[in-house]
Parts: structure tokens; sequence; C-alpha cells
């Protein structure tokens, strides 16, 4: 038929459909028991039909041993067939994954300090913000284990909170955009996919799922982004792939790889799957920060041909060991560094105690499709008390209900003065501070803030102190706290064993 006349064995698009009941690739053929001729429009000119299958079955049918043998024996990438894609060059594990001195240090220091106080925990505090954009952000949902039986109650618990919230601005789970799921036990995944992929029907919302040190009564933690398409109207694009392919890994989990709304992409959490086998590539950090990059710029370009690595904002790098971080931050920045008019990201990194199917790298990456991206980044640095505060923020995109501005504001403290006797109030204070410079060095106020999000060191801080001490700090110099959705995020580190706190927005 594709010989003689043209027509593609998969089906014709336009006018005309076509439907396969057979070809040599299928074990068993389809056979229609009963069908119907329904007129869709009875038009003179132009009449329409359609034909209605009421009733199929399938029927086994003798393969040629030839044919058999193809399908049994279909090529599929593996591991190994990805490393000659991945690296032409050739694949040298010790060069690669050489441990540098830094980072050594960076391990020891580490492991002296993995014994510290541990976090006592009262209670985590609930908001939700409402953008004039449409955008709706939700932080603080949580459960307690004292409180439900299992995690599969905890998740369900929270789900009850979260539909409860969007009620109350006329919206439902179908409205979520992006999910962001922190556990205290990477082992409860394939317990808590059960439970949540009962709140989704089709095209659920984009989902970042990690491990993190919380509070020792805490086992989930979850913030949410949706988004109200009654007030502001958006296209909204979704791809939810769940086949097998070469392409780019299906999703292990009920989300889909990519949302987007207007001008914004949401990419789900990204990590080294081997797309036909869907089983984690073997190899070092390289090999893993390598192909999950792949993974995250296919996704971006199936979701609008337009897009590419160098419309990424923000990116976090989520990393199950620090000594990973050099061959993660190398990969990406190599890729930054191979394309002059790459628009470079700010990055954060940091280590945490396990990430899904036991990977070393996940990224978790926001996007923008805009012509107006570029390597403009006003950074500022002061240092107080013997911690320095620095600040990194992208040009500012406006768009017409509200504006794209990433930024990243870090704490360290300066090694050669040490750590002096300041109090955490003061901290939060000064961080919160560089926030309202930045702010108002491009005619901005908190009210311009979509969400904040706050990694810091669970080894340092109490998360109750530091969330109190922070509410305390933005009602003194802002007008209101809780206008601000912002999540504590503890981590077990960063990229400098110095940083103790890192603000973002994206």
């Amino acid at each position: 038929m594709k010989e003689l006349y043209g027509l593609n064995v998969c089906g014709e698009g336009g006018e005309y459909e076509t439907f396969t009941l057979d070809c040599p690739l299928f074990l068993r053929r389809i056979v229609v028991d009963e069908c119907e001729m329904v007129m869709h429009s009875d038009d003179a000119f132009a009449p329409v039909a359609y034909l209605n299958l009421v009733k199929l079955h399938l029927k086994d049918k003798p393969l040629m041993p030839n044919v058999k043998d193809v399908l049994l024996n279909l090529p599929l990438k593996h591991s190994r067939h990805l490393m000659s894609e991945l690296f032409p060059e050739g694949y040298q594990e010790q060069k690669y994954e050489e441990i540098t001195a830094e980072a050594l240090s960076f391990c020891d220091n580490l492991s002296v300090r993995e014994a510290s106080h541990k976090i006592e925990f009262n209670s985590l505090s609930f908001s939700r913000r409402k953008c004039l954009d449409g955008f709706v952000f939700i932080s603080g949902l949580i459960s307690y284990r004292a409180v439900h039986a299992d995690i599969s109650a905890e998740l369900e618990a929270i789900f009850e909170l979260l539909k409860y919230s969007l009620t109350e601005v006329d919206l439902s789970v179908d409205d979520l955009v992006a999910v962001h799921l922190y556990v205290a036990n990477i082992e409860d995944f394939a317990a808590i996919n059960e439970v949540y992929r009962k709140f989704f029907s089709i095209n659920p919302p984009v989902r970042v799922c990690v491990q993190i040190p919380l509070p020792e009564n805490v086992s989930l933690s979850m913030d949410c982004i949706a988004f109200d398409g009654q007030l502001v109207k958006l296209g909204r694009r979704c791809m939810h792939v769940q086949g097998i392919s070469h392409w780019a890994p299906a999703n292990i989990g009920p989300y889909s790889q990519s949302i987007m709304l207007g001008l914004h992409v949401f990419i789900a959490g990204q990590i080294a799957l081997c797309p036909a086998t869907m089983t984690l590539a073997n190899g070092g950090g390289q090999v893993e920060a390598r192909l999950s990059l792949r993974h995250v710029s296919r996704i971006l370009k199936a979701t609008n041909v337009s897009l590419s690595l160098r419309n990424l904002t923000l990116v976090i790098c989520y990393v199950t060991d620090v000594c990973f971080m050099p061959s993660a931050l190398q990969e990406l920045h190599s890729i930054v560094d191979a394309d002059s008019d790459c628009f470079e990201p700010l990055v954060v990194c940091v280590h945490v105690p396990a990430l899904p199917r036991s990977a070393k790298i996940e990224w978790q990456v926001v996007a923008v499709l805009s012509e107006e991206n570029s390597n403009e980044c006003v950074e500022m640095s002061t240092i107080k008390n013997g911690y320095a505060y620095k600040i990194r923020a992208k040009k500012l995109l406006p768009l017409e209900e509200s504006v794209i501005f990433p930024f990243t504001i870090s704490v360290d403290y300066v090694e050669d003065k040490g750590k002096t006797e300041v109090t955490l109030q003061e901290v939060t204070f000064v961080l919160l501070q560089q926030l309202t410079d930045i702010l108002k060095r491009h005619n901005l106020s908190y009210r311009n803030l979509h969400s904040l999000r706050l990694f810091y060191s669970f080894r340092e801080f109490n998360y109750t102190d530091l969330q109190r001490s922070y509410a305390e700090a933005f009602c003194s110099l802002f007008e209101c706290s809780s206008e601000v959705a912002t999540t504590f995020v503890p981590v077990c580190g960063f990229q400098s064993p110095n940083c103790l706190i890192v603000l973002c927005h994206s």
C-alpha cells in the first residue's frame, strides 16, 4: 500500500483515517466483529461520516520463523550502547571521576559534621500565595509520623489539606502544574506512587521527588504550583509520555514530563535512566550527569521546538554524594561554554541522602520561552560578622502581569575569620536585607515574588528556630510574611563546604 499509493501503515491524518488491523510486527491480528457507519454531518455537498468499531477481538496468527526472531531480538540500547553516544571520544572512568582535593576536603568536612545536633520539630507553617498572573503557590504541606498509621495515610492526609486549600481559591488538583515532594525515606517511593496516582487522571502535574533529612517526626513535605486558567487565559501544553522508546525515559511515577503555560515551562526531575530499558545507566557521576541533562534537553525540544538548555533560568542539582558535584557542574558548564550565546542559568547544587532508583544525580529545572534571555548577571556580596552574603540575579524579564526574576542568595561563613557568635535572627535578617536590596535595585517589591525556596544545612540549623527567625525578619522588613510562600528544605550540604543557606527564586 505504501509503495503503490503512498499510504503510511500507521494511518493517515487529515480528512481520512485508517485503522491498522494487521502488520508483520503484530503478534496477533485484530478482527472486527461488529461495526457501524455513523453519519456525523449529512451535508448535501460535503457529508461527513465515521466508522464506529463496536466489537473487536484478537486472533493468534502463525509467525514466520524469521519474523519471530526479529520480534524477539529487537535492538534495545542498553547502558553500554549509550556510552558511545554520550562519549564519542571514549569514556575513561578515572579521568572523569577523579576527585579534586577540594572535593575530598569537602567530603571530609561533612563526615566530621555528621554527628552534629538533631533537629527538634514543632510545627511547619502552611502558606499560599495567589498571584495576578494566575499562578498559585502552596507550601508547608507536611505529615507527622505520630498522627497517621503509615506512609499511605500520611500522603492522603496531605492531599486532603491540599484539596481544601485549592478549593478556597476555586481550584482543584486538576489545576496543579508542578509538585515538589520531599520524603524522609526514598524506599517509600512505590507506596507513595500508589496513593499519589489516585488523585490524578490524565496529564498530571510534573513532579520532583527526593529524599531529604526531614525532622525526625516528619515523613513527607510537599509544595505545589497551580494555575487558575479562568483568571488568566494561557495555553496549557502537557507532555505525558508513558511508552518505552530510545528518546527519553517514560515516567516512573504518576507525573508528566513537562507542562508549558504561556512562556513558563516546568520539567519533571530527571535522572539517568536508559530510555529503552528504564534502568539506571552504569557508570559514575559524569555518565549520569550527561545522560540526565540530555533527557532535559530532549524534553524541552519536544515541548516546544524553540526550547533548549539556553532557556533555563534556574537549575537545582541534587546529588547523593558531594564527590559527584564537580562532575555534574562540569557537564552543565561544558554545555553552556560550548554555546557562547547560551543563557547560563543560576545553579544550586545540594547534597541529599537518596534519589529515586538509587540515582546519583537528579536535575530540577525551570525554563522560560523568550528570546530576551541573556548572560547579563548581577552579582553582589557583603561580609558581616564573619558571614558572606552573595547574590546572583539574572536579567529581569517583564511579562504582562508579572516578572521573571531568578536569583540566588547564599550565606557562607568566611573561613579565615571563623564563625562568630552571631544569632540566627541576625543571619536571617541580613539574608532578607540582601533580598530587599536586589529588589530595590530592579524597582521591585516582595509582591513581585512568586515563591521562595530556602535550602539550609540541617546540621547547622534547627528547622523550627530557622522558620521562626525567618518569619520575624520578613515581617520587620516587609509588610506581611504570609504573602510569599516559602519552602524550607533541609539538605546535607552544598557545593561550598562553608555554605549554610541558599535562598532562591525562579
